[in-house]
């Protein structure tokens, strides 16, 4: 795909992956790129873009996901009757 954008068959190249930190954990990166100039057969001269660290953010969502597949399992088994109350 970065080679796409590069001979430019793409405008931008969007992912997500895994990557091994420094200190041996595994991360997951959000990588994001763009020809900032191309030349006049529209090969990228230039590209700017960047790499976020979004681990935090996986599993977060991860947990949540978890927890309300959970409580799906729960509310879908008992047999009683259920409420929730919010004092707001």
């Amino acid at each position: 795909a970065r080679r796409d954008l590069v001979e430019g068959r793409l405008e931008s190249y969007n992912t997500r992956y895994r990557a091994r930190h420094a200190d041996g954990s595994w991360r997951w990166i959000v990588d994001r790129l763009r020809a900032a100039a191309r030349d006049e057969s529209g090969r990228a001269t230039a590209l700017m873009g960047f790499a976020i660290d979004v681990t935090e953010d996986v599993e977060v969502r991860a947990a949540l996901e978890a927890s309300e597949s959970a409580l799906r399992a729960i509310t879908r088994n008992v047999p009683d009757a259920m409420f929730l109350l919010d004092r707001e």
